[in-house]
């Protein structure tokens, strides 16, 4: 079976932002609502950006807005939201930005000469700091991050597509530092196959022992999620690279011993792992799963609950999440929260049937059309 997915988003976020901040085109791409927001909301021709309900582009177009002589009022549906963005709001201030309000909607009135340092709370979202980077292409910049660095390999994707765009980057143990860029490479302009919507078929072959080959998709993307291809392996799906794509293909696998995965740097994994581990009837314990809560839902209680209504008696402590074996009666119809991710999970674990589809539009629209017995 030949799988297609979309392009990464977000590889395609931070290649639009070098193309805004550049004076050059960005790619055009409809695949997906997040992809045409964050395209819409760095093209705004009048003063109201729009970001649908893409966090992504909201943090993006927020330190794009502000490190410019503008004013904007940047705003988006009832679920984005509810989305926590203080974090930003608060480092563009320091950075002369004059900002109203900490949530969506927000006013901007942007400098085009910000402060060029500003220190960070890594634990509470690496887009952040992601978007301070791309940002800081205008002036430079110097960001000093405290705390624990959740979900950092997101931020090495910024500093790797930036690299090769020919900004010049520096991670440090506490300080990144990025140097003004007043022109890009276009010619290495080209975004990826996405990883977190491939991880779908990992979970899809390791619980129903299918051969997938998905096309386009390839190594070494620097995506995070690329992280599939050790953890499904420990569930017995090997990934073989092929003249068309990756080609995933399941071992028999047995035993009982209890699994451990640690997904703090991969946190949209894990919404897949978990309920493949269910659905295999494996014991686990899946760690680093603090930021799960401030996403499109509040995913670690989500499901938990979702979990529980199919029988499976899971441990949620607001930072990982576990099983021991134990099952209880199924009860409740399934909800997604509004959210592509929990769909997804959904899926795996329960087939199509009465699961709301509708929030695949964001990322992964062509899923849709996917009917999947429990």
């Amino acid at each position: 079976m030949r799988v297609d997915i979309p392009i990464s988003k977000s590889h395609y976020a931070r290649i639009a932002m070098i193309c805004a901040i550049a004076g050059i085109d960005i790619p055009y791409s409809d695949e997906n609502d997040d992809i045409i927001a964050i395209r819409e909301a760095l093209t705004a021709n009048d003063r109201n950006v729009w970001v649908r309900s893409s966090g992504t582009a909201a943090r993006f177009a927020i330190a794009y807005y502000a490190t410019m002589d503008c004013e904007v009022v940047i705003d988006g549906n009832e679920q984005i939201r509810k989305r926590p963005i203080s974090s930003l709001t608060e480092a563009v201030r320091t950075m002369g930005a004059e900002v109203t309000g900490d949530s969506l909607p927000i006013k901007i009135k942007g400098t085009a000469n910000p402060k060029t340092f500003v220190k960070v709370d890594a634990s509470q979202s690496s887009q952040t700091i992601s978007a301070l980077m791309l940002a800081g292409m205008r002036n430079g910049i110097t960001i000093m991050t405290t705390g624990v660095r959740n979900s950092w390999s997101y931020v090495e994707l910024t500093a790797e597509v930036m690299k090769k765009s020919g900004v010049r980057v520096e991670i440090g143990d506490e300080m990144i530092t990025v140097e003004k860029t007043d022109s890009v490479s276009e010619k290495d302009i080209a975004i990826d196959k996405d990883w977190s919507s491939a991880v779908f078929w990992y979970g899809w072959c390791a619980t129903r022992g299918k051969e997938i080959e998905i096309k386009g998709l390839m190594r070494e993307s620097f995506q995070p999620d690329e992280a599939a291809i050790e953890i499904f392996s420990r569930l017995g799906v090997e990934s073989k690279e092929t003249v068309y794509g990756m080609e995933l293909l399941k071992n028999e696998t047995a035993g009982d011993e209890w699994l451990e995965f640690d997904c703090r740097r991969t946190p949209d994994l894990a919404m897949t792992l978990i309920p493949t581990l269910c659905k295999l009837q494996r014991k686990f314990k899946v760690t680093g799963l603090d930021t799960l809560e401030r996403k499109e839902s509040r995913r670690g209680s989500n499901l938990c609950c979702e979990l529980r209504k199919a029988g499976y008696v899971v441990h949620w402590d607001g930072k990982s999440l576990s099983w021991k074996g134990d099952f209880a009666e199924p009860h409740g119809k399934p909800d997604v929260y509004g959210d592509h991710r929990m769909v997804m999970a959904l899926m795996i674990l329960l087939g199509t049937e009465g699961i709301d589809l509708k929030p695949l539009e964001k990322s992964y629209p062509g899923l849709t059309q996917l009917k999947i017995d429990n």
